[in-house]
């Protein structure tokens, strides 16, 4: 039925340019041609902003109309052609469903079981990339933890990779990525990648994991390739190398949600107040600094549990819920502090027994009462 409204709109607005056209067919040379050839780029562009899906169809036609076809799709677009997008190398991670040759480097791009959103994406893929490789790139696979079907095209690659190929690649996937997870870019070509592919991006959720640490470059490589407002930010790692507090600052004045995971770093024994690389440091200051930036949600879970006293977790129940914002914070904290919940300015003040799934024994949780039931991951 959509199809068939897209058509009826398609063949209605052909037919009302014919007669204010017609008047002036007469005028020119071609008259062999079609009504709908002669009309000017701008008025094709508009007709296939109503059925955008039959882009790919249209450039069959003629020269002239696949010319237009392939301006079309190229177009700056605020949309999101892509759902998901996954960079990371096949010798250190790969999730589970996908069968992968032992190349160095893997692109992933997964589109939701969005026909319309499938067929602009190939649209603009085969403009420079041969289209039998471009199908050969597409399944269609079960997503294991949406539960639904989505379309997936992956290109595998060495360092022999067409840069010109990356940059397309990042112009087909739109403006606006909703899910982009990073994996293990520690190095300068696989940034070179990311660079080529995220720029001037948009992100809906950024994902950064697979390393140990964030080593200086590529954080100063992250703050480059964010400069734009982020739904949510995850941080997968055990350190950050270089000023970890202006690090997490920089992505707190973007984002609205932060979920910090930090692991072991090797030499530094649990028991220590350790904090993404700080020792000791004041950590109730630096989360009171991070929610006066633009978040207002914020988990942290690490094994270091005591780089929050009981003190500054007592701190924290006092000062945040009284900073002008109805937030939303959970983080582990010293096995020392003692189990309590109060109410604090509409916020629900509490430390209780940490779940399983957490490194330590208590959490501090301080919550807006319109967000009890909200769940961490957005």
């Amino acid at each position: 039925q959509e199809q068939k409204h897209n058509l009826s709109l398609f063949v209605m607005l052909n037919m009302m340019m014919v007669d204010a056209l017609s008047a002036n067919i007469a005028q020119l040379g071609d008259t062999s041609s079609s009504f709908f050839e002669q009309l000017p780029k701008e008025l094709v562009w508009r007709i296939l902003n109503y059925a955008p899906e039959t882009a790919l169809n249209l450039r069959l036609t003629c020269r002239m109309l696949k010319s237009y076809s392939n301006e079309y799709v190229m177009l700056p677009s605020t949309s999101s052609f892509t759902d998901q997008l996954w960079i990371f190398k096949l010798t250190n991670w790969c999730p589970a469903t996908l069968k992968h040759k032992p190349t160095l480097l893997s692109i992933l791009i997964a589109i939701a079981n969005d026909k319309l959103k499938l067929q602009l994406f190939k649209q603009r893929l085969i403009q420079e990339y041969p289209l039998a490789i471009a199908h050969r790139g597409f399944a269609k696979r079960k997503n294991p933890l949406e539960k639904t079907e989505e379309f997936e095209w992956q290109m595998e690659f060495d360092k022999q990779v067409d840069e010109a190929l990356l940059v397309h690649i990042g112009n087909c996937i739109g403006k606006r990525i909703q899910k982009a997870t990073l994996l293990d870019f520690d190095d300068d070509f696989t940034r070179n990648v990311v660079a080529k592919v995220t720029r001037g991006k948009q992100f809906g959720q950024l994902i950064v994991q697979g390393m140990s640490k964030i080593s200086k470059d590529t954080g100063n490589f992250l703050k480059t390739i964010t400069t734009d407002e982020i739904g949510t930010f995850n941080l997968f790692v055990g350190e950050i190398e270089d000023d970890p507090v202006g690090f997490l600052a920089h992505f707190a004045s973007l984002a609205r949600s932060m979920e910090l995971q930090q692991g072991d770093k090797d030499g530094v024994d649990r028991a220590n107040r350790y904090f993404f690389g700080l020792i000791d440091a004041n950590c109730a200051q630096i989360i009171l600094d991070l929610f006066a930036q633009k978040i207002d949600k914020l988990s942290i879970n690490t094994c270091y549990s005591e780089f929050l006293s009981e003190s500054e977790a007592k701190m924290l129940m006092d000062n945040l819920p009284l900073i002008c914002k109805e937030l939303w914070f959970t983080s582990n904290c010293s096995d020392a502090a003692a189990i309590t919940e109060c109410l604090n300015n509409d916020h629900v003040t509490r430390i209780y027994e940490g779940k399983p799934d957490q490194w330590s024994l208590k959490t501090l949780s301080i919550k807006h009462v319109s967000r009890q039931e909200e769940p961490k991951s957005i």
